[in-house]
């Protein structure tokens, strides 16, 4: 049986993130309550979690579900790119980088304009 796209995207993403936050698979699993060879077996993608577990994955890192198996390419899984109009990503986009003050420069310059 072929592997779709979305399921490759799983152990990328899993690692890619623990990876981001700087946790161990031991630490990754111990917060998940899961043994060390489940979550190295998840990044390998030799198996796939069921979704109680991907639930406990996505809370523990801090992403959401559709991130992790490629649903979405926002790991908060909030919005879809094409929801939002461009200014309004710009405006989200710019909270990400720098907080409130990042929106604040971005409206001062709206305004200047």
């Amino acid at each position: 049986e072929l592997l779709s796209d979305q399921e490759f995207l799983l152990p990328q993403r899993l690692r890619e993130t623990r990876e981001k936050l700087g946790l161990s698979q031991q630490e990754v699993a111990r917060r998940c309550e899961l043994g060390i060879n489940q979550i190295n077996r998840y990044e390998t993608g030799s198996n796939g979690p069921s979704s109680l577990t991907l639930t406990k994955i996505a809370q523990v890192l801090g992403v959401s579900m559709d991130y992790l198996v490629g649903l979405t390419d926002d790991p908060h899984g909030l919005y879809s790119p094409v929801e939002l109009d461009v200014r309004e990503r710009d405006l989200l986009d710019a909270f990400r980088r720098e907080g409130w003050p990042g929106v604040f420069r971005l409206g001062a310059e709206h305004i200047a304009r």
